[in-house]
């Protein structure tokens, strides 16, 4: 054998004895040339791995637990959860925590499975229990995924619960955008006579009222009328010669004339004197003459000591 074989055959087996070397490295799950930072720790394995290789080693392992769990584990998971839920509405409501502790466990069902509402809805034979699981699952849902809650409220059976869990998780989002709830609450129920209108409305002018009554005075006439009478219910306890003058600009006779009445109602109350005052500076009408009943019929049920 001449020196130029010998020195090609011994070339091919340093190759092969360093590729061997790379891939005995490589399933001990280590990168050649590249740092242990750098390794991603979700993956679980190169889809190119051969197959008669086994199972990843070590943290490759760990790490596709962590990350991703078997079905049956998952559906072991949401059926522990709704077990603990079912246990929590035994206890007296009156106990300390109860209700935090049922928020955490809808709410850890809520990530796992949100189709398991159904499941654990109907589990839930007593009426006053699946109200209070509709109630803090809709503001739980509805203030993390509006859309989602409400086309979760708006496809339950029961017409009572639909209403109950719908106005719940309007109510949850109307703390981050009210405006969104409101008209989500009309396309449900266009009556803005509706207590969770009004409830909609106060809330948000309690939080901010000048955007509230900006938004009120943009709407239709009808819903204009009624929103302004709620904004107006709101500012009466700090700023109730506002209030009277916003109750008393409504167009609509009869809800400006309840709007008027309830803001003096309150306003009597904290100052007497001003109220007085204001309502002797309004012109003759039967609302004012309504008013005057008001200020008598304060008169005799609180006398002054």
């Amino acid at each position: 054998m001449d020196q130029r074989s010998i020195i090609g055959r011994l070339a091919a087996a340093v190759v092969l004895a360093g590729s061997l070397v790379g891939l005995w490295r490589y399933l001990a799950g280590e990168r050649i040339g590249r740092p242990e930072s750098a390794i991603c720790p979700g993956l679980v394995a190169p889809a190119f791995a051969p197959v008669s290789y086994g199972p990843p080693a070590g943290r490759w392992r760990a790490a596709s637990v962590s990350v991703i769990a078997p079905p049956d584990r998952e559906r072991e998971s949401r059926s522990a959860v709704i077990r603990e839920i079912l246990r929590l509405l035994t206890e007296r409501p009156c106990l300390p925590d109860r209700e935090q502790r049922l928020k955490q466990r809808l709410g850890e069902l809520l990530e796992l499975a949100p189709a398991a509402l159904t499941d654990l809805l109907a589990s839930v034979r007593d009426g006053n229990d699946r109200l209070e699981v509709l109630r803090l699952v809709s503001r739980l849902w509805g203030a993390t995924d509006f859309p989602q809650a409400v086309a979760w409220a708006a496809e339950l059976a029961d017409p009572q619960e639909r209403r109950f869990a719908f106005e719940a998780a309007c109510l949850a989002d109307g703390d981050s955008d009210p405006g969104e709830a409101i008209e989500a609450w009309r396309v449900f129920d266009p009556d803005v006579g509706s207590g969770a209108f009004g409830s909609l409305v106060q809330r948000w002018a309690q939080r901010d009222p000048g955007e509230a009554l900006q938004w009120a005075r943009a709407q239709d006439p009808a819903v204009r009328d009624v929103a302004v009478a709620r904004v107006a219910f709101v500012l009466a306890g700090s700023q109730p010669e506002l209030a009277a003058g916003l109750g008393a600009g409504i167009e609509n006779g009869p809800v400006r004339d309840e709007a008027v009445i309830s803001v003096l109602h309150i306003w009597l109350g904290r100052d007497r004197s001003g109220a007085i005052a204001w309502l002797s500076r309004q012109p003759r009408t039967s609302l004012t003459a309504r008013a005057w009943s008001e200020v008598v019929s304060s008169t005799v049920s609180c006398p002054p000591s």
